[in-house]
């Protein structure tokens, strides 16, 4: 006996499947034929994003994927799509493709076919993880945040307010060249004031002398003798280790790799994709662990909780060509890790080399916490390590540093809330720049609180020229801000305001200045704007309609705890404790009788900033990539790559227990560049030395074996420093660990 079961009962229980949560997983050895499960996995993410609905996993399998990820489905809330890094394997999606086939092509050139072509300027090609410099003069050495440049003997330029101006620059290091020499080529060149670098064409070049066409800036921007400029985008810039060329009339790539002979022994990779992921449209997404090399990812207006967490982004944009910086204050920006839409977040993440934006928030209640965002706007255009372009977007607890201009940017952005970031060494290749910047913005609100910026100055690129570089700038127009309990230090200007500064409360701050701790530009006003309870160490300047009360002025009546050291609590005897005013509830806490004045209480734990990271286990592996800061270093497939000498990677808070005595490190390096040395230090890249390990060849650069050494003095807890020297090529390294 049997019973019949209605059409529809089966109809409805296909329906409950499809809302039942999957596990696809990829492999760079599956195929796109297979049923994507982990013994038999698809070959490309992209097919099983095809597959994934609502409450499904991807589980990438370790290697390089080279395509850009577009899901055709959104999750939904409680139930995201899932891109992640299976059980916690190296996973990397690459924006570039692998070219070889080389050729001599006489002197120190190599010659192949890269079949593509992303624009003068835009192009971006890597030998053994080491990004190139396109072909240029004066040469500059490889690092894009210290590069070389040339100083106009005289510029003349003609402004033509309708259409594009032009300039002749006179320059005697171009005595010798040939006429017609550089036509065509692009000029990079910073203007007059420095506040930005602008690309134009060169369209006549004699012995001594090239003419261009360019978009005239501001008025404050018309070229001058002085400015700084260099060339790009011809072959005949040519002639330098490290440099490269692509013709665009046939497609070949010219490349002089940086430690000279054939690039064929390495990897050569050349960028052929914007996106590792494009999300646009999509909400409820997740990418989870997964490293991006030469690559970025993309929301647009319409993507909504969409969350990126511990990924690791090398080089995400690369865009060199930029006429009008300004133009990036009026419109969504296209650098970096895009966050558009509402209510995405990008968390306990980092972030090395971008041209532009380390991170772009618009659309509102966007986020970026708990990240470490290194070395961004390498192109000096007018872009930042955050960059803010809407309403109610947060940035809170990063590490930011090492920028061309500013550190945090927002125009026309309300309801911004910039707290407890450490931001540091901003403004490298501009000037007027800001820890924190903001422009014709009404804050209604916004706050910039319990931040530290700190080495915010002019530099070589901008010497002479220009207003040096402010740690929180409210410029022009900037009102109804927030600003509290942030600390400032060793910045020409530790704060400024320009023009109408109307409605700002300022309190509670320790601001530290050299020449000035309080700026004001030309024609300022500060009607409404208040100053209470604030440290004030430099020259201070208040413009007119201003209030300020229960201040302290000098570095010697706040009487600091170790200023030498950078600490700039407070000590018995201070000027600034139990004299300050009740805020509430920005005071709120306080011991004593009353408040105290400047950032830090005096007997209250001190807040803190920037990246929160656990204590890490030395005797356990740690992945190269999992830094939390560095210098001239880059994440690849796998590990960590261009670790040349004087580089640098931070790994905090790693616990040595009662002792170690090894240490070993998983590396790679072509046999011709052994030799070299890994420095293995202690809470700073110059701190106690506790061994060294001297980098022996394995045969390849992409064939890693572990290398040991011994080590001494270390119990406790420190912050890690593995610093490389020796020259080019110490190594690439995959993990490390102590023994």
């Amino acid at each position: 006996m049997y019973s019949v079961v209605p059409r529809k009962f089966w109809i409805e229980i296909l329906e409950s499947r499809v809302l039942l949560s999957s596990s696809w997983f990829v492999s760079t050895g599956g195929s796109d034929a297979n049923p994507g499960t982990l013994a038999l996995p698809f070959a490309t993410i992209q097919h099983a994003a095809n597959l994934a609905h609502a409450g499904d996993v991807v589980n990438i399998r370790a290697g390089t994927y080279r395509e850009t990820v577009s899901p055709p489905n959104s999750g939904l809330a409680g139930a995201p799509i899932t891109f992640q890094a299976y059980n916690g394997e190296s996973v990397t999606i690459d924006g570039g493709n692998i070219v070889s086939g080389w050729f001599y092509d006489g002197g120190n050139r190599y010659l192949t076919v890269q079949p593509w072509d992303l624009g003068s300027g835009n192009n971006q090609v890597f030998v053994g993880g080491q990004m190139l410099t396109e072909a240029r003069w004066p040469n500059s050495g490889l690092d894009p945040m210290n590069f070389s440049f040339a100083t106009a003997d005289n510029i003349v330029a003609m402004v033509n307010s309708g259409g594009l101006s032009t300039a002749t620059i006179t320059e005697a290091a171009l005595d010798g060249d040939a006429p017609g020499k550089w036509v065509g080529a692009t000029i990079h060149i910073s203007p007059r004031q420095g506040w930005v670098w602008q690309t134009g064409t060169v369209i006549a070049s004699s012995p001594g002398s090239i003419t261009y066409s360019y978009q005239q800036l501001t008025q404050y921007e018309v070229p001058k003798a002085g400015d700084h400029f260099y060339l790009s985008g011809l072959f005949n810039g040519l002639d330098a280790a490290g440099e490269f060329w692509h013709d665009p009339t046939n497609g070949n790539l010219y490349v002089i790799p940086p430690g000279g002979g054939s690039p064929a022994p390495y990897p050569v990779d050349v960028k052929a994709r914007d996106y590792a992921f494009d999300l646009s449209g999509r909400s409820y997404v997740n990418v989870q662990g997964i490293r991006l090399f030469a690559c970025t990812v993309n929301t647009n207006s319409a993507s909504t909780h969409d969350t990126l967490s511990g990924i690791a982004v090398s080089f995400a944009s690369h865009r060199m060509d930029n006429p009008n910086p300004w133009n990036s204050k009026y419109a969504p920006q296209s650098t970096g890790i895009i966050l558009n839409g509402s209510y995405n977040l990008l968390t306990g993440s980092y972030i090395g080399y971008s041209s532009g934006d380390g991170v772009f928030l618009g659309g509102s209640n966007n986020s970026v916490q708990n990240t470490t965002i290194v070395e961004t706007d390498y192109a000096a255009g007018d872009e930042a390590a955050v960059s803010i372009l809407g309403s109610n977007d947060t940035v809170s607890h990063n590490a930011i540093s090492g920028t061309g201009r500013s550190g945090v940017n927002f125009y026309a952005s309300p309801g911004t809330r910039i707290l407890n970031n450490v931001i540091h060494d901003i403004g490298l290749l501009t000037s007027d720049a800001g820890g924190t910047y903001s422009w014709e913005t009404d804050g209604t609100g916004s706050e910039i609180a319990y931040n530290v910026i700190y080495n915010v100055r002019a530099n070589a690129a901008t010497s002479g020229v220009g207003f040096g570089n402010t740690g929180i700038f409210l410029d022009d127009n900037s009102h109804n801000f927030l600003v509290d309990h942030n600390v400032v230090y060793n910045a020409d200007s530790a704060m400024k305001m320009n023009v109408a500064a109307a409605n700002n409360r300022i309190y509670n701050n320790t601001l530290i200045g050299s020449p000035s701790a309080l700026m004001i530009g030309s024609n300022a006003t500060m009607v409404g704007t208040v100053f209470y309870n604030n440290i004030f160490s430099g020259a201070t300047y208040f413009a007119a309609g201003f209030v300020q009360s229960h201040n302290v002025f000098s570095a010697s009546a706040a009487k600091f705890a170790d200023p030498a050291n950078f600490n700039y609590q407070l000590q018995p005897g201070s000027a600034a404790i139990n004299t300050g005013v009740v805020l509430a509830p920005y005071t709120n806490g306080y011991a004593g009788a009353a408040p105290d004045i400047g950032a830090y209480e005096y007997g209250v734990a001190t807040w803190q900033a920037g990246v929160f990271v656990p204590t890490r286990d030395a005797r356990s592996v740690i992945q190269a990539e999992s830094l939390n800061a560095g210098q001239g270093v880059a994440v690849q497939s796998p590990g960590l790559g261009q670790l040349d000498n004087g580089d640098w990677a931070k790994y905090a808070s790693v616990n040595f227990g009662t002792g170690i005595t090894t240490f070993t490190a998983n590396l790679a390096v072509l046999d011709k560049y052994a030799g070299k040395f890994i420095d293995i230090r202690l809470d700073s890249p110059g701190g106690k030395l506790i061994g060294t390990l001297t980098a022996a060849g394995t045969g390849a650069w992409t064939t890693f074996k572990p290398e040991q050494t011994t080590v001494s003095g270390v119990t406790g807890v420190h912050d890690l420093y593995l610093v490389f020297r020796g020259g080019f090529g110490v190594c690439n390294l995959d993990w490390f660990k102590f023994g």
